[in-house]
């Protein structure tokens, strides 16, 4: 059942960096990379992602992810999957943008709980606001996704909001509520602290399922970049 496990990232949106609704701009590559220990039921492992989007064109965003965990003394248990999609806007007024974004998913760190097929289709659309209010930076977006495999299907509601506290210093929440068939229910709460630097984004944060099949717990840490 470990297999099950599921992998999520978020980044900043523009100018920062890109996810949920946002874009890159043309020909800009963002990458992201995070470790994370984590203790899933009793379980403890090590979890390992790397996040990457380029800017293909005007509108249109390519993404990839990898992810990779390791458990300690329980090397039975450890899994890895990727994801490939691709986003496209669909409209931005003013501080508001939707985009919509499709593609593949293969293996069980990003596929679903419970023997969910190697292979599936993602879909996915989102809306965002980023803008001032009251002299501070903030933004929030909300975003719904879809999973469909040959033996099970996924639906998972986002929501995310950030603010600036300070120059170079971002506090982030983010909220993952998914549900679906063969126990796929997963309550999922992310608080975050970026700091940007002059060389890149440094962030650290804590992550807890308070619902669902698994009683799960990690901190990580993460570096990104745009170029």
């Amino acid at each position: 059942m470990w297999r099950g496990l599921i992998s999520v990232v978020f980044v900043l949106p523009t100018p920062f960096a890109s996810a949920a609704p946002w874009l890159q701009d043309k020909q800009q590559f963002y990458t992201r990379i995070e470790m994370a220990n984590e203790v899933v039921n009793g379980l403890r492992g090590t979890r390992a992602d790397l996040y990457l989007e380029y800017g293909a064109a005007q509108d249109w965003t390519v993404s990839l992810k990898a992810s990779n965990v390791f458990y300690d003394g329980a090397e039975d248990f450890n899994t890895s999957g990727w994801r490939a999609t691709v986003r496209r806007r669909l409209f931005a007024s003013g501080p508001f943008v939707a985009s919509a974004e499709a593609g593949l998913v293969q293996g069980a760190a990003i596929g679903g709980r419970s023997g969910c097929a190697p292979l599936g289709f993602e879909a996915r659309a989102g809306l965002g606001w980023s803008g001032t209010w009251k002299t501070r930076e903030i933004y929030a977006f909300s975003e719904v996704a879809s999973r469909t495999y040959d033996n099970c299907r996924r639906e998972r509601l986002a929501l995310g909001f950030g603010q600036q506290t300070a120059k170079r210093v971002w506090s982030i929440t983010q909220v993952w509520l998914e549900q679906g068939d063969t126990i796929a229910h997963s309550y999922k709460l992310q608080s975050e602290l970026l700091w940007r630097t002059k060389i890149a984004d440094v962030s650290i944060g804590y992550r807890e399922e308070f619902g669902g099949a698994f009683e799960e717990e990690s901190v990580f840490i993460a570096i990104a970049d745009s170029f």
